[in-house]
This record gives C-alpha cells, structure tokens and sequence, in this order.
C-alpha cells in the first residue's frame, strides 16, 4: 500500500451467515494508527464483509438495484474528495442561471438610467427660444436628438420587458425544478437492514424520518429500534434480542480496557468478545454469539 492514507472506497468480499460467497462489495478502508494497518468497514450497502480489500480493478457484483454499493459511490467518492454532492451540484447551477438573468436585468436597468439622462437633456434642448429665433441648425439637431430619443426609449422598453417576461419564466422553470429534486430527494429511499444474522427485513430511514409512508408497506420503520452499541437496527421480530423499553437478554456493551489494553464487547447474557480495537470486530463477534445460541436453542430461534 501506498504512503498516501486518505480513507477510499476499494473492493471487498462478503459472505452469508452460511460462510458462503456473497460477491463483491464496495468498503471504505482508512488507516488506523492503532494497530497501524489499515481496516475496512461493512460493505456500503449494509452487509458485512470480509476484513481486507480485494484486489484493484475486481468487478463489483453489488449493483443494479437502489440501496446497492455501485448505487451510493458516487456520493461516497465526493465525500472522500470534498467534493459537492450531485444535489449540492445541480442546486448551484440553478442559483447561477439565477444570478445570470439577475445580471442581464442590472444591464437593461443601466440602460434606462442612461435614457432617462437622455431624455433630461432632450427636455433641456426644448427650452431654448421660439423656432423664429432658434438657429436652422440648432433646430434640426434637436428634432434628430427628439426623434432618437423617441426610437431608445421604444428598444430599450421593448428588451426591458424582454428581459422582465424571461426572468418570470426562467424563474417558474427554475423553482419547479428545485422543487422537483427536493421532492426526489425526500422520496428516494435509504435502506437499513436488520443487524441479527440471516434476517433479510429492512426498512426505508428516509421515510421514517421524513414521516411519510413508504413505497412498500413492508419498508415501514415502525417498531424498529436503533441499537445505539451496534450503531445499526433490529427489526420487529428480533428486537426482543436487544429489548426496546427493558434490557434484552443480548443487548451487549462495551467494557473498555484500561492503560491502552483492547476493548472486549460483554453481552447481557455474560459473553464476552475477543479483545477489539474497533466497534466492527465486536458486532461480528457478537453476531456469531447470536448463531451459537440460536443453534444450541432451536426452540427459540427467531
């Protein structure tokens, strides 16, 4: 690996709780300075996956489909650059076709100062002497200068309004289509599975959050709980593993080590994990807890 240790997305394998080949994923690998090694996380698409990337250039089989690892690089990507998200992106060019026409009317504004200068001086012209006594000359200057007043005053009116009729439309377009990617935005979905192992349920967060229903109603967050320890969710039917209004028979917690010893993650039910240094470690230990006691229980598997 390169000396470069800027966090980025790389290739990873993932497997089913059955220990079998799940494909290949995307993972955000950063270097940790304990224990000086670089680490990768769950797979961007929520599974868990296999510590370690694969190699460069590996094709990733997650994709095709909304809430997949292919689905979230490009917003993954810009966040790793410091870039601007594609919403932030399209939400500035608006403002700048915005700030364009503002621009063209602060011209045309600036044209009709100019005239009304014009037309002052126009007016001024007329104050001389009666025509008997007003030089030739001097009077057909002031019929030209009367004539082309008249003759700005129409262009400049005409594009003044031009200009006013393509702001209010231009402007209706614009906010329609800010409008539109907002309701967009709001109505595209952000899943979150389950965390006990082999449940495939998952609910939409963008829909809970936002307080409306979800495409389908089997995306409906209620009755999920976050599991603040696993920083992930348990649905309905396993969240009795955890508990929601009293302590789980397996809700675990973290017991921290002391004088820069490792973590190890102690569940209720007095399990504790191999020592960790990072939460990722302890919730897949914890999710093979979960196997061993389901498996030494049939009768209360889940």
């Amino acid at each position: 690996m390169s000396a470069d240790r800027r966090s980025r997305l790389v290739p990873v394998a993932c497997v089913t709780v059955h220990g079998e080949p799940d494909g290949a994923h995307l993972a955000l690998m950063r270097w940790m300075d304990i224990p000086q090694d670089w680490v990768t996380g769950s797979a961007l698409c929520g599974r868990s996956a296999e510590q370690g990337a694969l190699p460069e250039g590996t094709h990733i089989t997650c994709r095709g489909f909304e809430g997949s690892c292919e689905s979230y690089r490009d917003s993954y990507q810009r966040a790793l650059e410091g870039r601007p998200t594609a919403q932030e992106e399209l939400v500035n060019g608006l403002r700048a076709g915005l700030d364009r026409l503002g621009g063209d009317l602060d011209v045309y504004r600036k044209e009709v100062l100019a005239l009304r200068d014009e037309l002052e001086r126009v007016a001024y012209d007329r104050t001389w002497p009666l025509d008997r006594t007003l030089p030739a000359d001097v009077r057909r200057e002031v019929e030209r200068a009367q004539a082309a007043g008249e003759q700005q005053i129409q262009a400049i009116t005409a594009q003044f309004r031009a200009a006013c009729g393509r702001w209010d439309s231009e402007r209706q377009r614009l906010t329609t289509e800010l409008e539109a990617q907002d309701t967009a935005r709001r109505a595209t979905p952000i899943l979150r599975r389950c965390l006990y192992p082999g449940c495939a349920a998952e609910f939409d967060m963008n829909a809970t959050a936002c307080g409306r229903e979800p495409a389908r109603p089997s995306l409906s967050g209620k009755g999920w709980v976050h599991v603040r320890q696993l920083g992930g969710y348990m649905c309905p039917a396993h969240v009795g593993v955890v508990g929601n209004a009293a302590v789980g028979p397996h809700l675990p917690k973290w017991k921290h080590g002391e004088n820069s010893s490792p973590s190890v993650f102690r569940c209720h039910c007095g399990w504790d994990s191999p020592p960790a240094r990072w939460r990722g470690f302890g919730v897949e230990a914890w999710k093979d807890h979960l196997l061993t006691v389901a498996e030494s229980t049939p009768d209360r598997q889940s």
